[in-house]
């Protein structure tokens, strides 16, 4: 739980504080509503704690932690169901097996083939998102469901689903300021 009471000059001095008092086991999602609340502006995604992380590990950054606190720095995250990550991987590397044997050794093509893939799964994605999206915002849903506060364009909303079990639909889904998203993700 945050607390109030501490005053940070930098989100550095945040994360390395939080860092000290886990000995470093960090919740991401924990570690990103200290760093809204004390900094409510900032841009804090999960790349920011990622080069914390890396920073702290190898001894840039002094967080004050023993080796095992170090360790514990890369403890698998929670939530991280092993059944996904199993399948994920295999489809993965099935998928650049494929792209690198369709190139025949042609680096470009190679990395053409990789980008298409990448752009067309997030297309399938947002294909699936937007007209849930734009029937929440023509049903009249124009405050955020996290902060409250006014939507100002259905652009540059994101979608969360309440239930990360179900799929995506409009009973299952709120919209969301980006800034806000972070917080639940």
């Amino acid at each position: 739980m945050p607390d109030p009471s501490r005053q940070y000059p930098t989100i550095k001095a945040l994360v390395l504080d939080y860092v000290h008092r886990h000995d470093g086991v960090v919740d991401y999602d924990d570690l990103t509503a200290e760093v809204l609340e004390h900094f409510p502006d900032s841009a804090w995604k999960r790349s920011h704690w990622a080069y914390y992380k890396r920073q702290i590990r190898t001894g840039k950054l002094k967080a004050g932690l023993a080796e095992e606190g170090k360790g514990n720095l890369d403890a698998p995250r929670a939530g991280t169901d092993p059944d996904v990550k199993r399948m994920g991987d295999r489809i993965f590397n099935d998928a650049r097996r494929a792209a690198r044997e369709a190139a025949h050794g042609d680096p470009v093509l190679h990395f053409k083939l990789n980008c298409w893939v990448f752009s067309r799964l997030q297309l399938d994605e947002r294909k699936l998102k937007q007209p849930i999206k734009q029937a929440l915002w023509d049903a009249g849903e124009r405050t955020c469901a996290v902060c409250g506060k006014p939507l100002a364009e259905l652009k540059g909303l994101d979608l969360h689903r309440r239930d990360p079990g179900l799929d995506y639909s409009m009973e299952n889904c709120v919209l969301l300021h980006p800034r806000c998203h972070v917080t639940l993700v």
